[in-house]
């Protein structure tokens, strides 16, 4: 039997030879000529060494990024000339990544009252899935690369390039893009390493602790769904709008409900696809009598009617079946309803 050889563990000076020639060495020279493009890479270096040298091997410490950039200009033999200015390189990089545009998504549910959100590694903040503009990348695929990387959900070609909010602070751009109907039950998962430790929905009245970086976007946010449900009421309709009228056959037909109406309340009404404002006068008009027949088509619109008090009272029963159509009523006189009289606001007629 032959017994397997344990794994040499690597020395930190093994280490930091691995990442400089994975990372560093075969820089073209425009990397090298900016602090901003070579802290980049040290950044790289530094997350490689987190997640597949500091993790695995218990002799090799956790340390910050300022930290691992000293020891790699000390280490390195094309960065020891620098060495001396580490601290001032990191400041310029720390300052310029302030700068650098931050696009992400909100993602909201069909009903739009309930946001997801990520949680970072450490569990320090919740904020939406976004991420810095890396160079040459447009705000539209920053975001859609942001939200697949933390959420492993492809919003695809969703997101529209006027819908977004916006907030400059400390002179950083930060643009959220407005990506709706995402579906509760969907199984996010983050598809980088070490970055995102919970994604989950939430309420927009009931958001966690640490949402500094939401916060700023409520307001604006709840406004903009408000608008657009108000919107979408009113323009979700075409020029035959089968969702109100439907498409089956009826012996009274819409133009005859309208003409009716008209006659029975001396309004005219008119119907612009909304039925949340269907019927509704601009005034309420003085109670009037009608002055002309109403022709029966099949069975007879409802008809509320008031009683004066000089008139007996007499019970009506309605009818509960019909087996043919009553012939059309003839007028008895100049006022088809005797000495009654109606309601002109409750009377409406309607297609059944």
């Amino acid at each position: 039997m032959t017994s397997k050889t344990p794994k040499k563990k690597p020395s930190f000076p093994e280490v930091m030879d691995e990442l400089q020639s994975r990372f560093l060495l075969n820089l073209p020279a425009s990397e090298l000529a900016s602090s901003e493009r070579l802290f980049f890479q040290i950044e790289q270096c530094f997350w490689f060494y987190e997640d597949f040298y500091a993790d695995r091997f218990a002799h090799l410490q956790h340390v910050k990024l300022n930290d691992f950039a000293r020891q790699m200009f000390a280490h390195c033999s094309m960065l020891k000339p620098l060495a001396h200015r580490c601290d001032e390189l990191f400041q310029d990089f720390k300052t310029y990544q302030r700068q650098v545009p931050v696009v992400g998504c909100i993602l909201l549910n069909t009903q739009r009252n309930k946001l997801l959100l990520v949680c970072n590694w450490k569990g320090t903040s919740w904020t939406f899935p976004r991420g810095k503009v890396n160079e040459g990348e447009s705000d539209r695929d920053c975001a859609r690369r942001e939200v697949f990387e933390e959420c492993g959900y492809d919003v695809g070609d969703s997101l529209s390039p006027t819908q977004y909010l916006e907030l400059v602070q400390q002179e950083q751009r930060i643009r959220m893009f407005l990506c709706t109907d995402v579906p509760e039950d969907y199984a996010f998962a983050p598809q980088t390493r070490k970055e995102i430790s919970t994604i989950e929905w939430f309420g927009f009245d009931s958001l966690p602790k640490k949402t500094w970086s939401v916060m700023p976007f409520m307001s604006r946010l709840k406004r903009w769904v408000k608008s657009s449900k108000k919107e979408k009421r009113t323009t979700s309709y075409d020029g035959v709008n089968d969702e109100t009228f439907g498409n089956g056959k009826a012996d009274f037909s819409v133009e005859e409900m309208f003409s009716v109406n008209e006659r029975l309340t001396g309004q005219k009404f008119e119907y612009d696809g909304n039925p949340h404002d269907f019927g509704k006068p601009t005034s309420r008009p003085a109670a009037t009598r009608a002055n002309a027949p109403i022709f029966n088509k099949g069975l007879a619109p409802m008809q509320i009617l008031t009683r004066p008090l000089s008139a007996p009272l007499k019970r009506v029963e309605e009818e509960t079946t019909c087996p043919s159509p009553s012939p059309p009523r003839q007028s008895t006189g100049s006022t088809p309803f005797g000495s009654f009289q109606f309601d002109a606001v409750d009377i409406m007629a309607v297609v059944t």
